[in-house]
């Protein structure tokens, strides 16, 4: 039994129209997007700050890192409720926004899961 990859026997077989095809999808295979989503852990602040996007509102205090200062987070993050009084610690998956509004985000963030849920002291 050869320890050849059947893929490398197909394009050495003398069928030209079959070798041409599979050396395009070869070509493209590196082009192709997996279509995965970005994961990363956010962490959020125990209570929400004012702050005007299109209109005044309440925005979340997020970071990435526990010893990066407090961003406004102008956004909802789909499938998380906010509570007051806790800190929390997220998985969330940045998904990008075909075409978004000239005023809106590029990116919708959807909870993968919650880590910790901490009261604040």
């Amino acid at each position: 039994m050869s320890n050849t990859h059947p893929l490398l026997i197909a394009i050495t077989t003398s069928d030209t129209s079959v070798k041409h095809l599979l050396w395009l999808l070869l070509l493209a295979l590196p082009a192709c997007d997996s279509g995965s989503p970005e994961t990363t852990r956010i962490y959020v602040a125990d209570q929400k700050a004012a702050c005007v996007g299109v209109a005044p509102q309440e925005c979340l205090l997020v970071r990435e890192d526990p010893a990066d200062p407090w961003t406004l987070f102008y956004d909802a993050i789909n499938g998380f409720t906010f509570e007051a009084g806790y800190f929390y610690t997220l998985d969330i998956e940045i998904l990008p926004v075909p075409n978004p509004p000239a005023d809106g985000s590029s990116e919708r963030w959807v909870l993968v899961r919650i880590i910790e849920i901490q009261p604040a002291d």
